[in-house]
């Protein structure tokens, strides 16, 4: 338990050190990976007993290594655009509506409803297959087949369409929080914006998932946090009314992630403190576990890039193919196969190939999360600020699971790309062809 607690003194004190030396912000990379680290830590501490816990000082050594890189990555870009432009800093930037014709919204949501029609008869296809029968729990069946046991996957052309879906609603949450920020667009003239995200909602728990919503809440949280910035000015510090929505969100996100369980047919006998401990802190445990019992691999990267490894297998480049999930380990009472941000990229590439892979991510984020800051307004640093906050989740996760795993994939282009052209659409053709009515009118 010792190393444990020296664990979670030497995050704390990271985290301290961090939010000082990068300016207060408390969505700066680095300072999110720390705190949802910290999270995870105060719920394995909690459950020392309750999971036999004896945290090895090669566990302790790994994981603030890595955090230390971290660190070292983010504080890197941050001082190179800190020093270089922060004359930038002072000018507060005027958030302007986007106003989308409702006949825009109203074409994508029909379109929407085909593909979600579609992806249904899809997933009950799939759930037959693994031995679904009227009655029975089919989102049950539909995950084990795909993701359990990964022996069938969805139909390709309709893995490519339900992406199309996400793509609208990630772009039309944009527009909603930009609009209510410009306090221009009351929200009732906005009530014809929801029916996407609601459609994405009714998509995501088809599938029996939970991840794609909580990506959702952090892409929108992250969101708002930026254009909010933008129009106050990065110099101001954000205001402890502001930081206390976000702790609330914290732990009501908790209580929707366990509840959701039985609407999606995954109910559990858990305890809410059981089920949130597995989730958050087991991850923690599970590092221990496998360094005192790593796996040998065959393939390189193959933990990291399953996806790569699964693309190349489709196309007959390779003879060799994984699911994405970990071996299960024993948690108390339960069992789990979550390792953290450093477990695949340790047990990849070594002590060193891990250090330089935190790097580059955490490199990538803040590289950025940085010149979004100093950016002047323009809609393609809104776009941007989509695909940053898109892809963010893998840093507040990384406490948890190392999602290399679903960001670097074909799957993760072909929805920017889905992205890109629904933003063109909703948002961008409109402005240029404003732009070219104001420019014939002069």
């Amino acid at each position: 338990m010792g190393y444990l607690i020296l664990l979670y003194v030497t995050i704390l004190v990271l985290l301290l050190i961090s939010y000082n030396i990068t300016g207060k912000d408390i969505l700066r990379p680095i300072n999110v990976m720390l705190a949802v680290f910290l999270l995870s830590v105060t719920f394995t501490l909690l459950n020392v007993k309750n999971w036999n816990i004896e945290y090895s000082p090669k566990a302790y050594f790994v994981l603030t290594s890595g955090l230390i890189t971290a660190l070292i990555a983010d504080y890197i870009f941050y001082s190179k655009y800190i020093y270089k432009k922060s004359n930038s800093l002072q000018k507060e930037r005027e958030i302007k509506p986007i106003i989308v014709k409702n006949w825009k919204i109203v074409l994508l949501s029909i379109v929407e409803l085909g593909i979600l029609f579609l992806y249904y008869k899809e997933i009950k296809r799939l759930a037959i297959l693994d031995g679904y029968i009227p009655g029975a729990n089919l989102l049950w069946h539909f995950r084990n087949i795909t993701s359990y046991t990964g022996e069938e996957s969805l139909n390709g052309f309709v893995s490519i369409l339900i992406k199309f879906v996400d793509a609208v609603a990630y772009i039309i949450t944009f527009i909603i929080i930009n609009n209510l920020l410009s306090k221009k667009v009351k929200l009732k003239k906005m009530y014809i914006y929801f029916f996407p995200i609601a459609i994405f909602t009714i998509k995501v728990l088809m599938a029996s998932g939970r991840l794609e919503l909580l990506r959702w809440g952090v892409y929108a949280l992250l969101t708002s946090y930026i254009l909010y910035k933008f129009k106050v000015g990065w110099q101001k510090n954000i205001t402890f009314k502001y930081l206390k929505k976000i702790i609330i969100i914290v732990p009501l996100a908790l209580l929707l992630f366990y509840y959701a369980t039985n609407i999606i047919g995954r109910g559990t006998t858990r305890t809410i403190f059981q089920y949130i401990s597995t989730y958050v802190g087991g991850s923690i445990q599970h590092f221990n576990q496998f360094i005192e019992d790593p796996i040998v691999l065959e393939h390189f990267g193959e933990e990291t890039f399953p996806g790569v490894y699964s693309f190349l297998h489709k196309f007959g480049l390779t003879d060799y193919t994984r699911i994405v999930h970990l071996e299960m380990r024993r948690l108390g009472i339960t069992q789990g196969n979550v390792y953290t941000f450093f477990r695949r990229p340790y047990n990849d590439f070594g002590f060193f190939g891990m250090a330089i892979f935190t790097f580059v991510v955490i490199g990538f984020f803040s590289r950025n999360y940085s010149r979004i800051r100093y950016k002047n307004d323009s809609y393609k640093t809104d776009y941007n600020i989509i695909v940053y906050s898109y892809l963010f989740y893998w840093i507040v996760l990384s406490s948890i699971e190392q999602y290399s795993i679903g960001v670097i994939s074909i799957g993760t282009i072909m929805i920017l790309v889905m992205m890109r052209a629904v933003y063109f659409f909703l948002v961008q053709i409109d402005i240029e062809h404003a732009k070219i009515k104001i420019k014939h009118y002069k």
